[in-house]
């Protein structure tokens, strides 16, 4: 099974505690105005990877905090992201594992819940730049933390109240900010379509 992956890096203290590998997921159907990134929609974008291929990246990494899981949106590659969350919970047991979605929570049928419940944390909801906030792990107000698990409760001030941490790194193509912008400027502002 594969997974289309738009970026994958390893960063400490962005986009939760402690050291983490960081996987953006390529594709999402959402179209949110002032989208950070929206290079990342095209669901035909980014390149192809086996899940064997990423846990080998993962353990090559080690020592290791947690799995953050972003994109585009994750849920729009359910299926294998279930069977890359499995194996993680399976290989990593003290690792965390957060996913960043832009569907409601409430919204989600039972097979996407499913997926998040193999998470400790879903950051759920579009991002709304009228809504824009500058702390903690989400672009607006308007976004919620679900804690599926008691894990990372232990940071909740950090994640829902904290400052942000936020890296640039060069890539091939360009530079890939890693993070979630401190100012709304920094959000993507062109066209949108």
């Amino acid at each position: 099974m594969e997974l289309r992956i738009a970026y994958y890096c390893v960063e400490t203290g962005v986009l939760g505690p402690g050291r983490r590998f960081i996987l953006y997921l390529q594709g999402c159907p959402f179209r949110c105005p002032g989208c950070c990134s929206p290079e990342w929609r095209d669901p035909r974008g980014g390149i192809l990877l086996k899940i064997s291929e990423i846990i080998s990246l993962m353990k090559n990494e080690e020592p290791l905090n947690g799995l953050t899981v972003s994109g585009g949106e994750p849920l729009y590659q359910a299926v294998p992201l279930k069977a890359l969350l499995s194996r993680v919970r399976k290989e990593f047991l003290s690792w965390d594992i957060i996913v960043f979605t832009g569907y409601r929570y409430e919204n989600l049928d039972e097979n996407l819940k499913s997926v998040l419940e193999l998470a400790d944390l879903a950051v759920c909801g579009p991002f709304v730049v009228e809504e824009f906030t500058s702390y903690g792990l989400r672009g607006s107000k308007n976004q919620e933390f679900v804690y599926i698990t008691n894990r990372l409760l232990e940071h909740r001030k950090e994640i829902e109240k904290g400052g942000r941490k936020n890296k640039t790194q060069l890539v091939e193509d360009g530079l890939l900010f890693v993070g979630i912008p401190i100012l709304p400027d920094l959000y993507f502002s062109g066209d949108e379509g």
